[in-house]
Formats: C-alpha cells, structure tokens, sequence
C-alpha cells in the first residue's frame, strides 16, 4: 500500500514537472516579463538621473517585480489544466499529492526566474551583495514561501472565473508579513556581505514558511473537496 502511494506521487509530481516544459510558451512569457521590467526600471531611473539607489529601495523593486512573478506562475498552473481535469485527479490522487505537485513545479519556475532577476539586478544595479550566498538563502526561503502562499490562494480561486484578479485581492495582503520578514532579512546583508554567513538570522523565515506550508497542506485537502 506505502509503495503504491509512494509510487502514485512521484508519477503525479513528474507529470506537473513534465507540464511545465510542455507549456514552454507560458515559462518564456514570465522570463520575458522579468527581463523587461528590470530594463524598463533601470532605463526610467536612467532618464531621471537616479540610477544609483539606496539598497533597500533595490530590494523593494525586486520583490515587487518577483510577487507578480509568482502570481502569473501559480495562475497558469492551474488554468493550463482541462476542465474537468481536476475532478480526474480527485479519483486517482491525494489531495495533499496534488497540492505539493504544484507547489514544486510552481517553485522550480519562480526559482529560475529569481535567480535570473538577481542576475540582472546585479549588473545593472552593481549591488555586489546580491551574489553572496546570504542573499541566495533569503531569496531561496522568500520564493518557497510566496510560491507555498499564492498556490493555495490559486486552488481556491482556480474554482471560480476571475482566477488571477481573486489571487491578487487575497494574496497581496497575506504576503505583508512575508515581505517585510524579507525586507528585515535583506537589510543585513550588505553590513554582513564580507562577515560570517547568519544561519540563525533565517529562523524567522524559516518558521514562516513552515507555516505556509502546513497551512496550505492542512487547508487544501477542503478546498479541492468542494
């Protein structure tokens, strides 16, 4: 019985993982709306005259620009689904199975997408720091958790007609607390930038999305039920 749950998961999980190539388009689509807006910034502020920045006006821009980001991702996963789809998998698979599955395939596209935003961040801006191994944890926890947050928000919207406008009025205002752990975190990082690594200084983060996570694991299985 454990091998076969086990066995129907990981099929689950790389059939979602499977769908995000297939839906290349959607995934090149995002890549291409972060790669503009970083540009669009940079050249406005360049207009103005205002290109070098305080830091934390840095770190605001990027997570702006990174919440849309996961709005957009955890949207189109559910919407790439047929209707009816969701009742198929109800007969065939926990609820859980399904949540995590697209959760994962959700978090390695906003990953990559991230990390691609720190890249350009980086040059255009030349904040150093942005490349340091405190900045990759922070962003690593920021994304699981926003990704953890805006996929339950998705399920739940994905059962009515205004699945993005739904994700954005509940979403936004939940991801409050989560932005400003982020901006706390990312605050430290150009003092601490050539000191010793701060495990302990993540903690927060950490518990925060623990508590997404078991929210949205705990939650998901009532919201898929109806």
């Amino acid at each position: 019985m454990a091998k076969n749950y086990i066995s129907r998961s990981w099929v689950f999980v790389h059939n979602e993982l499977r769908a995000e190539f297939r839906h290349l388009q959607s995934l090149a689509a995002q890549t291409m709306f972060v790669v503009v807006s970083a540009y669009l910034i940079y050249a406005g502020l360049d207009l103005l005259g205002e290109t070098a920045l305080p830091n934390r006006a840095i770190n605001v821009i990027f997570w702006l620009i990174m919440i849309f980001t996961v709005v957009n991702v955890t949207a189109s996963s559910f919407s790439r689904d047929l209707k009816g789809m969701d009742l198929y998998y109800y007969t065939l698979v926990n609820p859980v199975i399904y949540f995590s599955g697209k959760l994962v395939s959700a978090f390695l596209s906003i990953l990559f997408l991230s990390f691609l935003l720190t890249l350009l961040f980086s040059q255009v801006f030349s904040v150093k720091y942005m490349l340091s191994m405190y900045w990759w944890a922070t962003t690593i926890l920021g994304t699981l958790g926003m990704t953890g947050l805006f996929t339950l928000i998705a399920g739940m919207a994905s059962k009515t007609g205004q699945n993005q406008i739904l994700i954005v009025v509940l979403g936004f205002p939940l991801a409050i607390p989560l932005l400003l752990f982020l901006m706390k975190n990312l605050w430290f990082v150009e003092v601490i930038y050539t000191q010793e690594f701060p495990i302990s200084s993540l903690s927060t983060l950490l518990i925060f999305d623990g508590l997404i996570l078991g929210l949205g694991l705990l939650l998901f299985p009532y919201i898929w039920g109806d």
